[in-house]
């Protein structure tokens, strides 16, 4: 263990301040000075809550990016043509780093879940597939077997417009994506 490890960085001493203004208040006899310290106290941990969310906001943002760098595109239509793929490759590629349709400016988007699962392609066969789910939308992707990279294998779902319904099996469950 190194010494800067050892050491308090300025987030971490931050996040003591109202342990030692309340420590002093629960000491003050006079009230004017036990109001002010309240006062201060409301100040410091509406302070410490906008540094909290600030750091949250940046964590979430580079997990978002490192996320977004092993995505790959996907392709509406197989052996469309040349002409045809190269009109359609502007539609295909995700930007999971633009901002959410209908949300706020300060709305980011979040990976919730990324969990690999089995899913039935046709009547019999299944596909193994990696799922990432996100504040607003649904991923299905192919992982590469030699890289950490993952090739998106159906449109992305938007989560508005999908309804999960259990079925007699309690682990089965069926997506329904609604036009």
């Amino acid at each position: 263990m190194r010494v800067g490890d050892m050491q308090a960085r300025p987030h971490q001493r931050i996040t003591k301040y109202p342990l030692l203004l309340q420590a002093v208040r629960s000491w003050t006899e006079h009230t004017g000075t036990a109001q002010a310290l309240t006062d201060m106290l409301v100040s410091v941990n509406s302070f410490l809550a906008a540094v909290n969310t600030y750091l949250q906001t940046r964590a979430d943002q580079s997990s978002l990016r490192e996320t977004a760098q092993r995505i790959e595109g996907y392709q509406l239509l197989e052996g469309g043509g040349e002409e045809l793929d190269r009109q359609l490759r502007k539609f295909c590629q995700i930007d999971l780093t633009s901002p959410i349709v209908g949300a706020g400016p300060n709305d980011i988007r979040k990976l919730l879940l990324e969990e690999t699962l089995k899913i039935r392609d046709k009547k019999d066969s299944k596909v193994e597939l990696s799922v990432l789910l996100f504040s607003d939308v649904l991923l299905l992707c192919r992982s590469h077997r030699k890289s950490d990279r993952l090739r998106v294998t159906r449109p992305p779902l938007h989560l508005h417009r999908v309804h999960c319904r259990p079925l007699r099996d309690p682990c089965n469950h069926t997506l329904t994506l609604l036009l």
